[in-house]
């Protein structure tokens, strides 16, 4: 790893790490208030001490500072389930947490996502390759231009997706995946020519993500997720 991606890693573990962690349950508390839940203050006590065990217990997964904050992250939302589903159901629990993710750094993947979209196929490519060492050495990427007026990003190794299977709750993290939707939809057909697909997905029992971005000419082209045809909460 060299230093631009040591120092991105970092980044990356602290935005994981920190950031997010208080984020979820920021927006969690606030569902809660406004659906009337009266405890919110000890659930959200509940959960915090919940993430502090599994991240002592599952301290063998960090390998480096962005697998830290991927810990951190996973933990907070493994024990936000468990605390949850007991309350209101698996069901329900997810989509709480769903919700949550949706508009958790919405905004600015959202900029980020329409930024590169501006300069094209090319644009999007150049933006991912860099982004993805924000994720650290655990996570395996592999990108690709078909020749079709398309580029895929595949991932073969997920840090969340190996966490969540590790306490038997794999598919826990289609609430993380959730979080997809907000760059998958900054492109916009109509003003970009392109288009985002995720077409495979670990957290539902595939062998990989897959995500495709392709030209497009139809201006009222939508974004294709596989989370949300599978049963999956897209927040």
């Amino acid at each position: 790893m060299g230093i631009a991606d040591a120092v991105l890693a970092a980044e990356g573990g602290w935005l994981m790490g920190r950031y997010v962690p208080r984020a979820i349950l920021g927006h969690l508390a606030e569902h809660l208030a406004d659906e009337g839940v009266e405890d919110v203050d000890a659930i959200i006590a509940a959960v915090r001490r919940g993430a502090d065990h599994l991240i002592e217990e599952d301290a063998d997964l960090v390998i480096d500072a962005a697998s830290r904050g991927e810990l951190g992250m996973s933990a907070v939302t493994l024990a936000a389930y468990r605390e949850l589903e007991p309350r209101v159901g698996d069901a329900r629990a997810k989509e709480l947490l769903s919700h949550a993710f949706a508009r958790t750094l919405a905004g600015s993947m959202h900029w980020l996502g329409h930024q590169a979209a501006r300069r094209g196929l090319d644009g999007v490519e150049a933006a991912w390759r860099r982004a993805s060492a924000a994720y650290g050495p655990y996570f395996e990427f592999e990108f690709t231009r078909p020749g079709d007026g398309s580029f895929e990003i595949i991932v073969r190794r997920c840090f969340f997706r190996d966490f969540m299977a590790r306490h038997d709750a794999l598919d826990v993290t289609t609430v993380i995946c959730v979080m997809d939707g907000n760059w998958m939809s900054a492109l916009h057909p109509g003003r970009d020519g392109l288009v985002a697909e995720r077409t495979e997905i670990m957290s539902l029992g595939d062998e990989a993500c897959r995500f495709c971005m392709r030209a497009c000419d139809d201006p009222t082209a939508r974004m294709r997720d596989v989370l949300g045809e599978r049963g999956g909460d897209p927040g």
